[in-house]
């Protein structure tokens, strides 16, 4: 049992570890752009009711830790292509959604990161553009339904 505990610890170090890794490896790659939202800005948005894409953010402001965004075109869309699908495509993560529509794909994953918390990827790639979107926090995909439903 000690031995599983174990284990269940660094799996969940190494999801942990594979979304810091991606975001601080395109920090340090030229032409692909990087968007950290911390906590206390999202607490921030939360109390200022923000409601975008039919969401009442408010709801789940709270329980979100923190926002990391990569954007890249041309080139460098590959690159970030390839690091996404190394730092995710594994089955530490359940996939959501996915939507195929000519060249352009979009994935919903999500996955633990220890310590009761959850991450959300949004995986947006069209043949020359991509994007990736890790939300990580204490939300459940109840709370994501929920705050979607109020704003109807």
């Amino acid at each position: 049992m000690k031995k599983f505990i174990i284990l269940v610890i660094i799996s969940l170090s190494a999801a942990i570890a594979h979304a810091q890794t991606l975001f601080e490896s395109c920090e340090d790659t030229p032409g692909i752009s990087t968007v950290y939202v911390s906590k206390a800005m999202i607490s921030l948005a939360g109390d200022l009711n923000i409601e975008a894409n039919s969401m009442d953010f408010g709801k789940i402001a709270s329980k979100i830790d923190g926002l990391w965004i990569m954007t890249a075109e041309g080139d460098k869309a590959a690159t970030l292509k390839d690091k996404a699908k190394n730092a995710f495509n594994n089955k530490k993560y359940e996939k959501l959604v996915s939507v195929r529509e000519d060249n352009e794909t979009v994935d919903i994953l999500m996955g633990t990161a220890g310590d009761n918390k959850n991450e959300c990827i949004i995986k947006a790639f069209e043949e020359s553009e991509a994007t990736v979107v890790i939300i990580r926090g204490t939300f459940t995909l109840q709370d994501i339904v929920t705050a979607t439903k109020a704003s109807r």
